[in-house]
């Protein structure tokens, strides 16, 4: 059966590593075109799994919606899975204009509040092509360090699933030329790094079941309870928040949309998910998190 694990795609045998290996080496945009249709055959199971589960989810968060069009989302978000896992297989690729190219707008908007001698907190959703954003940020001037998953530390993967997490980690962070810091570690660093005005990645509408403080956010007719960290740091720091979302375009360029955002961190924070449901609902297929839905709107203490 689907488990909401299965929604981060990776390789998992040596046979799966040397067929990617040589599949990224295609020229031009080959890797990203032959993507779902290896994706499918080389993770069967898992794919065929995630679209059926998928597919129930949007035919009852979208009841008015044809059964062709829920299948077609279906059909999509599968598709997004072998993209996201052909960018970790060629991420330097990722950025250069024949092969993924990735359209930046909006980011005089980062650049203005950098101006203000403040470092700048760009706030993230597992919506679409989550790598490209901070990427396409770096390669328009202005480096980018994140949080990141532990992975040593989780005994459920193997040594060939670290070792392949490892390496898009320290690609990642060279082709953004930040650094990366795991959740469960001290968050001074990050503090001591806004301070000297530099750029973060944080990720809104992840599941943090051992965060102690959440906040409500209305968000498909449910109730998001998210980890209040983004607003913490960014009241500690006084650093600029934005948000930045990427949106897979059917010629293959990934458009990267930056925008402003107001008021207290608190404010900022609704904005991001109120923006984030208008997304969802324009593009059902490109949540990541339809299979942690259940979990991210269960109460804390419930």
């Amino acid at each position: 059966p689907w488990r909401p694990a299965a929604r981060t795609p990776m390789i998992r045998t040596p046979q799966q590593e040397r067929i990617y290996r040589l599949a990224s080496k295609l020229p031009g945009r080959w890797p990203w075109r032959v993507a779902p249709w290896l994706y499918r055959r080389t993770h069967a199971q898992e794919a065929q799994s995630t679209e059926a589960a998928v597919l129930a989810l949007f035919r009852q968060h979208f009841p008015d919606a044809s059964d062709a069009t829920v299948r077609e989302w279906a059909r999509l978000h599968v598709n997004l899975v072998a993209y996201e896992l052909m960018d970790a297989i060629a991420l330097r690729r990722v950025g250069c204009q024949g092969d993924v190219r990735l359209k930046v707008e909006g980011m005089d908007k980062l650049q203005r509040g950098l101006k203000a001698g403040r470092g700048a907190i760009i706030i993230l959703t597992h919506f679409d092509r989550i790598l490209t954003g901070p990427i396409g940020v770096a390669q328009s001037g202005v480096p980018v360090s994140s949080l990141t998953m532990e992975i040593d530390e989780n005994n459920e993967l193997s040594s060939l699933e670290k070792a392949y997490f490892h390496r898009k980690i320290s690609t990642f962070d060279d082709m953004t030329g930040g650094i990366s810091v795991k959740r469960n570690r001290s968050i001074k660093k990050i503090y001591e790094s806004l301070g000297r005005g530099d750029t973060w990645t944080i990720l809104a509408d992840a599941l943090h079941p051992e965060a102690k403080n959440k906040r409500a956010h209305p968000f498909l007719g449910k109730t998001l309870y998210l980890a209040t960290g983004i607003e913490r740091i960014a009241a500690h720091t006084d650093s600029a928040l934005l948000h930045v979302t990427s949106f897979t375009e059917p010629d293959g360029t990934v458009r990267i949309r930056i925008r402003d955002l107001e008021g207290t961190p608190e404010q900022a924070v609704d904005q991001v998910i109120q923006q984030l449901e208008r997304d969802v609902r324009e593009r059902p297929w490109a949540w990541w998190n339809w299979g942690l839905l259940d979990a991210l709107t269960t109460p804390p203490g419930g």
